[in-house]
């Protein structure tokens, strides 16, 4: 298993602090689950992570366009697109923006 720094992690903790003052662990958690897979279901996020259902709705509104708090526009790291076979499902992926992050963070690797 890699080893994270604590120079890497002061890294990383300030490129996503600087995206969001208030970003918490959890969204940090729900992005990275995301950038691993395509297409994937809340209830599949809320079974990797133990989280509750409206714990990653408020995350992901914060990560995508749509944010749960007050009238602050969302990060635009995720979007949601509508399951075509049922309208209650939403798929969840990055955008080109999260995408950038995520390589990004991946690059803040120690060297």
């Amino acid at each position: 298993m890699a080893q994270i720094t604590p120079r890497t992690l002061s890294r990383v903790a300030r490129y996503l602090l600087s995206a969001d003052p208030m970003m918490q662990v959890s969204y940090l958690l729900i992005f990275a689950d995301i950038a691993q897979r395509e297409d994937v279901l809340v209830r599949d996020l809320v079974k990797r992570t133990a989280m509750s259902q409206s714990a990653i709705a408020r995350a992901v509104g914060i990560l995508g366009d749509t944010p749960l708090r007050g009238s602050k526009k969302g990060l635009g790291w995720v979007k949601a697109m509508p399951d075509p076979d049922d309208s209650r499902r939403q798929f969840l992926n990055l955008t080109d923006a999260g995408r950038k992050v995520m390589a990004d963070l991946e690059d803040m690797g120690d060297n």
